[in-house]
């Protein structure tokens, strides 16, 4: 990955600085356990994922967490996709633009519930998504139903301010 003109950064480390600004040619000195691997292919609405927020700014999301896609396929946006970021920790207090989900779509995950939340919908490059790990080189897909797909999405309205009584009128 480049950051910048020319500056090499792998595992966040910015190699160019790491040599002492030389620019020298190094092995990465900080291997990663859990590098992030891309989809390789463009989501479904419904479909969850994980998604790696880093570099976003607080209070954005600043962590990996999982999310469900809510951007239609017929968007033709290659390599963007629109996701809402899910939570098992019930929002204090709950506002129309959060959903709660029926039953827990992450793979692996025991959680009593699931919340989107809509109002920190975010549209983010392929590269940020993968799918679950469940195990030891096991990773799943998760997925919600198309009735929940919409209501997550007027949830998403609703944080915009649209009236959904008449859609082309902002609150």
């Amino acid at each position: 990955m480049l950051a910048g003109a020319g500056a090499a950064v792998l595992c966040g480390v910015d190699l160019v600085r790491f040599a002492g600004g030389h620019g020298l040619p190094l092995a990465d000195p900080f291997p990663c356990e859990n590098e992030n691997m891309p989809i390789t292919f463009h989501p479904k609405p419904g479909q969850v994922f994980y998604c790696d927020f880093k570099g976003y700014i607080v209070p954005e999301i600043v962590k990996a967490r999982p999310v469900v896609v809510v951007s239609p396929s017929h968007l033709q946006r290659p390599g963007l996709v629109t996701v809402v970021p899910l939570s098992t920790t019930p929002p204090d207090p709950v506002r129309p633009y959060h959903y709660k989900l029926k039953g827990n779509p992450v793979p692996g995950s025991d959680a009593p519930e699931t919340w989107a939340k809509c109002d920190l919908f975010a549209s983010v490059s392929l590269e940020r998504l993968d799918r679950v790990k469940v195990g030891r080189g096991d990773y799943k897909v998760g997925a919600v139903s198309m009735e929940q797909v919409k209501a997550i999405r007027r949830a998403c309205l609703v944080a915009l301010g649209v009236d959904l009584e008449n859609p082309m009128t902002y609150t």
